[in-house]
């Protein structure tokens, strides 16, 4: 349910983290903390784009909604 923001947003570029202060700065922030449950970790060993890329971002956004409200194929 994270991704209906219920405990506020916090864009990725240009937007303000929690603390009001700190400027976001997206894939060019040379630090990021986040809480474990949304973090996966991707074997280099294994990894094939085509099964990795469904989870993240873009992925798991437009999945997840479909899934939590049950919509099927259409008819």
């Amino acid at each position: 349910m994270q991704q209906y923001c219920t405990g506020g947003l916090v864009l990725t570029y240009n937007s303000y983290e929690k603390d009001g202060k700190t400027i976001t700065q997206g894939g060019y922030s040379t630090k990021i903390v986040v809480d474990e449950d949304y973090v996966l970790k991707v074997s280099v060993r294994n990894f094939r784009c085509e099964k990795v890329a469904p989870l993240l971002c873009a992925g798991i956004t437009t999945y997840s909604p479909l899934r939590y409200w049950k919509i099927g194929k259409a008819t």
